[in-house]
């Protein structure tokens, strides 16, 4: 079977690697999008296991088109009744990644929607209803210039949306975008691990459940797979009880200190019911202090990983330069044996850190260029 991932661009390469580690066969990746082939087992296993990936999707169809009434013959031309029926509910996503005869997404969704609905009404003279949120099944559309796409989106909605978020403070960090944070920063597992800034406590909590060995959709109460005609429940239900199983293995193993700190009252108080509700409330420390109190307190060097304000949630430029070079002499004087990783959209600063950097890459936040930048602190 043939699937793409969608992910942030940046996270390419992180996405890659875990489709390898589920044997997937990469055919190739571009900016955001991977296209890889796989049994069905194995796009089951990315919607449950991916922490990095946006979507999963089932291609049905590639085909050239001239114009939207060639998009919507090519999507006339699938049997829709393999994988839906006329009293469920659909929903299609369309996205443009190229200038082509389709210049507008919504267009390309209704186009798409009236195939399959003109269909279903042809031949049975009844039609599945549109159903926005969490429809029995997403229809995925990409439109590359001439080149469209058309799959079933196995995710159904964002995987980001790992089912333990219940409050969030400004600008939170989507759980994907946080787990790579983590991936890139350096952190292996064994040693402390410190978020200054923890906000809503996303960071901490996506390490956590790495060290947990705990697949990130287990949480999850919705995916577009289980309400597809061609779903295959009892394989579903044996990868989640593979996933139980694992998780379970891991429980007695030791973990290290995941601390988190916050100025914010209500900040520390969404991190601490997220932290519940991911069910480490055993497993990390959240406390509520500002950064300029911020001093070691363990003997052992660990990881100290930070999404700082950036002008999003600063609105003067020199509060944010201030900031940085406050960060940097704490750095410095407390945590000079420690890798420090820093996300952030204001990299021209980030000589004020006072870290010589040896990693950087970019990673886009929404529409924000970002850089998440790791080394140790100078001397």
């Amino acid at each position: 079977m043939e699937f793409i991932s969608t992910c942030g661009t940046g996270l390419e390469d992180l996405v890659v690697g875990e489709l390898e580690s589920f044997n997937a066969r990469i055919t190739s990746s571009t900016r955001g999008v991977i296209h890889w082939s796989a049994p069905l087992e194995d796009g089951y296993r990315a919607c449950l296991w991916s922490r990095f990936s946006s979507r999963v999707v089932l291609v049905l169809s590639t085909y050239e088109i001239g114009s939207s009434d060639d998009l919507y013959e090519g999507a006339k031309s699938i049997n829709w009744e393999d994988h839906l029926s006329e009293t469920d509910s659909l929903a299609v996503d369309c996205v443009l990644t190229a200038q082509g005869p389709v210049t507008n997404s919504m267009f390309g969704a209704l186009r798409i929607k009236d195939a399959v609905v003109d269909q279903f009404r042809d031949r049975l003279g009844t039609r599945p209803k549109v159903q926005v949120q969490r429809p029995s099944v997403r229809i995925y559309l990409q439109v590359h210039g001439t080149r469209a796409l058309l799959g079933l989106d196995l995710s159904g909605e964002g995987l980001h949306r790992r089912g333990y978020r219940a409050a969030s403070g400004p600008a939170p960090l989507k759980e994907n975008l946080a787990a790579a944070i983590i991936g890139l920063s350096g952190w292996e597992g064994e040693s402390p691990l410190l978020d200054p800034m923890c906000g809503a406590g996303t960071l901490l909590i996506e390490a956590a459940l790495m060290k947990a060995d705990s697949a990130p959709g287990l949480g999850r109460s919705y995916f577009g797979l289980t309400g597809w005609r061609g779903h295959q429940a009892a394989l579903w239900e044996s990868l989640i009880a593979e996933a139980l199983e694992r998780e379970a293995a891991s429980q007695h193993q030791q973990w290290p200190p995941l601390i988190g700190y916050d100025g914010d009252r209500s900040a520390v108080r969404a991190a601490r019911q997220n932290i519940a509700r991911a069910g480490f409330d055993d497993r990390i420390i959240i406390e509520q202090q500002e950064f300029h109190h911020l001093k070691s307190k363990m003997k052992q060097a660990g990881v100290l990983v930070c999404n700082p304000p950036y002008g999003e949630r600063l609105s003067d430029s020199q509060s944010v330069k201030h900031l940085y070079r406050h960060m940097g002499e704490c750095f410095q004087r407390e945590f000079s044996d420690w890798r420090i990783s820093l996300f952030t959209a204001a990299p021209d600063y980030a000589d004020r850190f006072k870290i010589r950097f040896d990693k950087s890459t970019k990673i886009f936040n929404g529409p924000l260029a970002c850089r998440l930048f790791s080394g140790l602190p100078l001397p």
